[in-house]
């Protein structure tokens, strides 16, 4: 059994044995690069992880984002839902967006459940600094690139289980 990654609006769980990871981060309407699955690929022949990847191939950027509009609604809710249900969340601030929504959401899991994230945030993002001192308060490891952030990654889920 290798890893799996589960997509929106799906709800189907993975099994109790695995391993969860929110991919959280710059999606930006479907412009930022696909990390996601550069991720995904890293941990591609490890068995017990699955991802939970916000990016959909079908997101119409003409829908409304409100809260009357049922499609909107279900990607947000799938995502705050599976951050909520994931082991740990990975979240890449990369220096070419603003990623609005991943401060969103960075700002929502450092409330609740802060020992779950793994922040990556580049050099020369315009809010690095805002994220720099949330991280320091609350005793977050920020790491400077994706390579960084993958492999500490591969060190939490060690640390969560002794059959990876």
């Amino acid at each position: 059994m290798t890893n799996s990654v589960y997509l929106p609006p799906g709800r189907i769980l993975p099994p109790h044995d695995r391993l969860t990871v929110f991919l959280a981060g710059a999606i930006d309407m479907g412009r930022a690069r696909t990390w996601q699955q550069e991720v995904v690929d890293f941990f591609g022949d490890e068995e017990l992880i699955s991802f939970f990847n916000p990016r959909r191939d079908d997101w119409d950027s003409s829908w409304t984002q409100e809260l009357t509009n049922p499609q909107f609604t279900e990607q947000v809710n799938w995502e705050l839902d599976m951050i909520e249900r994931s082991d740990l969340v990975l979240i890449f601030f990369p220096k070419d967006s603003q990623a609005p929504i991943s401060l969103l959401e960075f700002g929502y899991i450092a409330a609740r459940a802060p020992g779950k994230l793994i922040v990556v945030v580049e050099p020369g993002y315009w809010r690095r600094g805002n994220l720099e001192v949330i991280c320091n308060r609350e005793r977050i490891a920020l790491y400077d690139t994706l390579a960084e952030g993958k492999y500490a990654l591969e060190d939490a889920l060690r640390a969560h289980s002794k059959h990876l």
